[in-house]
């Protein structure tokens, strides 16, 4: 394995271009600092250094080494910085996943809660489906992620509803009920619909062709895709209807209209966003922004955080 002090040597030496001047920059004389780069040209079977009694230069694969090696303890040094930050409850970022719902009222709610308490801190946020941001949070990439409930392993993750509502139907202005503020879905049945990709929400998608099933008629899918704000665009575009949550009506999507779904009775329709994170070295930073999406959340405040068992 790699010595990092000895990519420092390195660095301190490339930048230097002289033994003396690099080791007095590290705080060391100049026969460890030879000997360190020695090491490091044995380890890696190349010459990084061409050396005279009057001058230092670096061969052609030390000078691709001293930008990667630059590279590699700039990265480091982010990590340690990072690490003591969240040992100290000082993390200058977060980094939080959503899907397009969480956008409408529940985050611009929390993101103001946020900033009053701790103004210095940034949230970054990354849109992506559910799936990719349980992923990414599995892996680190992740602070915090917001999704709908679909088949997705939670297990060994807290988890909390932060919003939960009706669906909607998004029609182009032009339809001819466009006027009105509910329908039944059973007068869509000639009328095409634009819908989630089933892989993507196979529980909502489900949910709505049985919603359709039983009122008469099998819904016609023209377009897929996975991003509300997408459907939203090609409803707007009058290429279809359109299943999206209540609050999409926050938007204002030229040439959409937003009608109540008289058949809503059906639980099956109801949606839900919940955030979710690793129980694990809650930083500071992180558990403020769980308290402010709580706060945000209003009726659903007093909802426990469920911690799903590993198996």
């Amino acid at each position: 394995m790699m010595d990092f002090r000895a990519l420092r040597h390195f660095v301190a030496l490339a930048e230097e271009l002289h033994f003396g001047r690099a080791a007095q920059k590290l705080g060391m004389t100049q026969p460890p600092l030879s000997q360190s780069i020695k090491r490091l040209e044995k380890q890696l079977g190349v010459r990084l250094v061409e050396r005279s009694s009057r001058s230092v230069s670096l061969t052609l694969s030390g000078a691709t080494f001293a930008i990667e090696a630059r590279r590699l303890l700039q990265q480091l040094e982010f990590i340690e910085r990072r690490v003591k930050q969240t040992a100290a409850g000082e993390v200058a970022t977060l980094t939080v996943g959503l899907i397009s719902p969480a956008l409408y009222r529940i985050l611009p709610r929390t993101l103001d809660l946020l900033r009053a308490r701790m103004p210095q801190l940034e949230v970054r946020l990354v849109e992506l489906p559910s799936e990719e941001q349980i992923k990414l949070l599995r892996f680190g990439r992740l602070d915090l992620a917001m999704i709908s409930p679909t088949p997705i392993d939670l297990r060994g993750l807290a988890v909390r509803p932060v919003e939960r509502g009706s669906t909607v139907l998004a029609i182009p202005a032009d339809w001819p009920f466009a006027n009105r503020t509910e329908l039944h879905l059973a007068e869509l049945k000639d009328y095409p619909f634009v819908l989630i990709p089933f892989e993507r929400n196979p529980a909502s998608r489900s949910a709505f062709f049985n919603a359709c099933f039983n009122a008469g008629f099998t819904p016609k899918v023209v377009q897929e895709a996975t991003q509300t704000n997408t459907r939203l665009n090609f409803v707007s575009a009058g290429l279809g209807a359109a299943i999206v949550t209540a609050t999409a009506r926050y938007t204002q999507y030229h040439g959409v209209r937003f009608l109540s779904i008289v058949d809503q009775r059906d639980e099956a329709l109801k949606w839900e966003l919940s955030i979710v994170w690793q129980p694990q070295g809650v930083s500071r930073a992180l558990r403020t922004l769980i308290e402010c999406f709580g706060k945000a959340s209003g009726d659903l405040e007093a909802l426990p955080v469920r911690i799903l068992p590993e198996r």
